[in-house]
């Protein structure tokens, strides 16, 4: 029977045993906590975050990325074509990329790269000077730059599209404001000041971040220290025959009997061919790193020209829109402020600074300390006389002795020290008969030392050099 609505069999039970495990699990689980909502805020800012990030990486990549993929197809076709008419790759990659390694250039080339004035040893200052300008100039050193320079001609190229595409578009804007008569004085000069002096600077930034690669290339093979060091090797033995240093050897008598028996293990065939796999390994290395370092170069060369051609096509855009709405005659501008900057104040600015440098680099005046820094720096000649007097002192004593100048000529011409040679040199130079030459009597030699390395000094006879130093004091 029923009592109301209920069958009297139905047994009924507590709230808590009728819930579902569903209800219990959402109960306990972290939808219900109080850190929900922070949760769900602070993802969904990651989220935003990343997205927002990426889509700013794609605007900045892809404009640069584009034209820089495009120019990589259309240079890799043109070599191919190149090289099917007979050119050589190298040849090819010296252009697009210039050169990788500093051995792929002459001494002048590295030497310009690295900031010497004296790019061209034993010349004086307009040989180097017209050097600079033919490697420096926008327009004549995508001509007249020297071969596989690492500022390619493609990256001059891109350079000079850039720099022309912004004067447009700065000529643009001086027609905007050319009514203007609070702006009169700006426009009397613009120029100069809107025009030539931002293209220097671009220049010059553009410059520096295309070479910081290469200059990474010439610390990381050491070239200023080893070429300084095998001039020093040449002076050395020059040195040594003309004071007579070295004692011809008696001829040794072979002696007869069996080789020893080390001597007929490495004289084997085995032996030789050990060392001919390790020389070819080696060699092989050597061409990864050089194909590694060509392709790097390759990459960072093209992406160059790719921001050159964006930021080229972003100034002519604007340019165009410019010209469209103006009235005034805005190519005029254009030739005016371009002639201007790339053949008036760039040779102005240009000239002022190599001979600034060039005078820094070689004064002979008084020199001060400051923060145990020499300012001006020692001229290059008196920087390596000093270098190799120090590779001649061996026991590093301050002082050329009997011993290290046995050393020397055992080294560079094998032979014995002359004992007559030996004291012709300590009459010429030991000036307080102490019987060794310190390096302020060597310094004496420092005129022959900049003739015979190729260093270029100036006609007027100098004083003894007075910053040298002698055991730490000065003299």
């Amino acid at each position: 029977s029923f009592k109301g609505n209920r069958p009297e069999h139905v047994q009924l039970l507590p709230d808590e045993a009728v819930e579902v495990p569903e209800q219990e699990a959402m109960r306990e689980g972290p939808f219900l906590s109080a850190n929900t909502c922070s949760c769900t805020v602070s993802d969904a800012f990651e989220a935003v975050a990343s997205w927002t990030l990426a889509v700013v990486m794609a605007l900045i990549i892809i404009p640069l990325g584009l034209p820089a993929a495009v120019i990589v197809i259309t240079l890799a076709s043109m070599g191919q074509v190149y090289q099917a008419c007979g050119g050589s790759q190298k040849d090819w990659s010296l252009f697009v990329a210039g050169a990788d390694k500093p051995t792929d250039v002459s001494e002048e080339c590295n030497r310009e790269v690295a900031g010497k004035s004296e790019a061209i040893r034993g010349k004086g200052a307009w040989s180097n000077l017209v050097y600079h300008v033919q490697n420096n100039h926008p327009v004549f050193g995508l001509l007249c730059c020297a071969r596989g320079h690492p500022f390619s001609p493609v990256e001059r190229f891109g350079l000079l599209i850039l720099l022309a595409s912004f004067s447009y578009f700065m000529a643009g804007i001086k027609m905007c404001y050319s009514s203007d008569r609070e702006l009169g004085w700006l426009l009397k000069r613009y120029s100069v000041v809107c025009i030539a002096l931002p293209s220097l600077l671009l220049e010059s930034l553009l410059k520096y971040f295309a070479l910081l690669d290469y200059k990474y290339m010439l610390k990381k093979y050491d070239y200023f220290r080893k070429t300084r060091l095998e001039r020093c090797n040449t002076f050395a033995k020059q040195f040594c025959l003309d004071h007579s240093l070295g004692k011809p050897e008696p001829p040794r008598e072979p002696r007869a009997g069996r080789r020893g028996s080390l001597h007929s293990l490495l004289d084997c065939d085995c032996c030789k061919t050990c060392c001919e796999f390790l020389n070819f390994c080696e060699t092989c290395h050597n061409q990864c790193e050089d194909g590694k370092t060509q392709a790097v170069n390759s990459i960072f060369a093209s992406l160059f020209a790719g921001i050159a051609l964006t930021g080229s096509c972003l100034f002519i855009f604007f340019g165009i829109r410019i010209d469209v709405e103006s009235s005034e005659d805005i190519w005029r501008a254009f030739a005016i402020g371009s002639s201007a900057n790339f053949f008036g104040i760039w040779f102005l600015i240009a000239i002022g600074k190599f001979l600034v440098k060039w005078q820094y680099q070689h004064w002979h005046g008084q020199r001060f300390v400051i923060c145990h820094m020499t300012v001006p720096p020692e001229p290059e000649p008196w920087t390596e006389l000093r270098y190799f007097f120090s590779t001649a002192d061996v026991d590093r004593d301050g002082f050329l002795s009997k011993a290290d100048a046995k050393h020397m000529v055992r080294r560079h011409l094998g032979q014995d020290l002359s004992d007559e040679g030996w004291q012709t040199l300590l009459d010429e130079l030991d000036v307080d008969n102490d019987g060794k030459i310190s390096l302020l009597e060597f310094e004496v030699l420092r005129t022959d030392f900049a003739n015979k390395m190729n260093w270029w000094l100036p006609e007027r006879p100098e004083r003894p050099y007075e910053s040298l130093q002698r055991s730490g004091n000065p003299v």
